[in-house]
């Protein structure tokens, strides 16, 4: 085959198959029949049908100039397209009010924790603190009350039950109400929280995190789980099975998301036999090696805090002790913790209620006028000055506000969880892995209420250890 014929030969093949794949648009046809076209009705405009035709020219034709066969077909297609845009319409407002809403339409909910193991009794010492700590990782502190005795649990339980006593219910009340309200603001209007100057600063594994435990703490202090009624009725280990199922899922999820949270809480331990031939626990960190060596000895089949038996019971004698001396219903928060409570409960009526970002942003700054410069005076934090040396207070001047912003990046409300302020108090969870009142080196405990010296605790105490008490070694 020559050159040619190879040409003529392409030629019509691209004919042929042109002609084939193109799709001729509908047949318009004019009223005497004399007229027709082909193309696509654009839409009818006052009374004009605009079409565009499939040689891309665009014509408008009268409907009263159009046959009876193409009017019906131009007023059809109208009804679709009239249908079409309604649809789209509708559509756009739902992807507008979806961005605009206060929070996603659905609420995530985290991925159960991994299934709960108690301890193995007459397990060897590193054994059991590997399995504390891998629990404890889970999200599961219930751990550290099934690791004790069986003779401590008893004595954890009536001291769990003497120290509930000795809150004040009224504030316990106010306080649980409060949190509560807060967390359920914080997850159900959580997008304009987070797109606040003082939140936005944050970076994203801290915001999962703020929102993380927000949601654990919706969930958990409701009136029918955390009432002081409720707390009061239930035995101590049922209360903190309770409390595990509901937080383990968050806790896990905040502990697996958040390194500097994981590295914190869960250091290394390492075991060895001490001079008198006690068994020594070590807590162990990164770079800077043992921080605490902590005696331990095996009481019915299980580790407890102490050169010896009687020196672990001495340690319960002694809070039994301080619990004792303790009025009924004096057990209240500090004046800086109560001032900040309040606070907020003032200030939550306008949040709940505002309407939109910026209605929630001008309430939220309203409030924070009274209530960060509590925080900052409790973390240590100074608020800049001006060029005089007059304080320029917060959500002021752009400047000032965003240094503030920035120093506080990455720490809600000012304290990373299980950081201490000057009163040893510490955000969620408690420090050195022990929930809810138990105490590290430092003394620093976690909420609900302070612990040690000043005899204040809230339930569940100690992850299973009351009022302060301590543990297996804990950084």
């Amino acid at each position: 085959m020559n050159r040619q014929s190879i040409v003529v030969a392409s030629v019509i093949w691209f004919a042929i198959h042109s002609s084939v794949g193109a799709v001729r648009g509908e047949e318009w046809t004019n009223l005497r029949g004399t007229s027709t076209v082909y193309g696509k009705l654009v839409g009818i405009w006052n009374g004009r049908a605009i079409l565009k035709l499939d040689d891309g020219r665009q014509l408008s034709v009268n409907l009263n100039d159009l046959n009876a066969e193409s009017r019906i077909q131009a007023q059809d297609q109208q009804a679709e397209i009239d249908k079409s845009l309604q649809t789209r319409v509708g559509e756009l407002d739902a992807i507008a009010a979806e961005v605009a809403a206060a929070a996603p339409a659905s609420l995530p909910k985290p991925k159960p924790a991994p299934t709960y193991v108690p301890p193995t009794e007459g397990a060897d010492l590193q054994a059991a603190l590997d399995h504390l700590q891998a629990q404890a990782r889970a999200g599961h502190f219930r751990v550290y009350y099934d690791a004790l005795p069986a003779s401590q649990k008893a004595q954890a339980d009536e001291l769990f039950k003497v120290a509930l006593q000795k809150i004040d219910a009224t504030q316990w009340e106010s306080t649980r109400s409060t949190l509560q309200r807060l967390a359920d603001l914080s997850v159900t209007k959580q997008r304009w929280l987070l797109s606040h100057p003082k939140f936005e600063a944050m970076n994203e594994s801290s915001q999962e995190t703020l929102l993380t435990l927000a949601n654990a703490l919706r969930e958990c202090a409701t009136p029918e789980i955390a009432s002081l009624e409720k707390i009061k009725a239930a035995p101590l280990g049922e209360l903190i099975a309770t409390f595990d199922e509901i937080l383990s899922p968050y806790l896990h999820e905040a502990i697996e998301s958040n390194s500097a949270i994981a590295s914190f809480l869960f250091p290394s331990y390492q075991t060895e036999v001490g001079a008198n031939g006690e068994m020594l626990a070590k807590v162990v960190l990164p770079v800077i090696g043992t921080i605490q060596s902590v005696p331990m000895v095996q009481i019915e089949g299980y580790w407890s805090e102490g050169a010896t038996a009687e020196a672990a019971q001495a340690k319960w004698e002694g809070f039994k002790s301080l619990l004792s001396a303790i009025p009924d219903s004096s057990l209240r928060f500090g004046v800086e913790a109560d001032s900040v409570l309040n606070g907020f409960a003032s200030a939550l009526p306008t949040l709940e209620g505002a309407k939109n970002r910026i209605a929630f942003h001008r309430a939220l700054d309203a409030a924070s006028v009274g209530i960060l410069p509590t925080l900052n005076a409790w973390a240590g934090v100074k608020p800049q000055l001006d060029a005089v040396g007059q304080s320029e207070g917060y959500g002021q001047d752009p400047s000032s506000y965003n240094a503030q912003m920035q120093m506080q990046a990455g720490s809600p409300g000012g304290y990373p969880g299980g950081s201490s302020g000057p009163s040893g108090s510490s955000g969620p969870p408690g420090a050195g892995g022990y929930p809810s009142g138990s105490s590290g080196p430092s003394g620093s405990s976690g909420p609900p209420g302070s612990s040690g010296p000043s005899g204040s605790s809230g339930p569940p105490g100690a992850g299973g250890y009351p009022g302060g008490s301590s543990g297996p070694p804990r950084p």
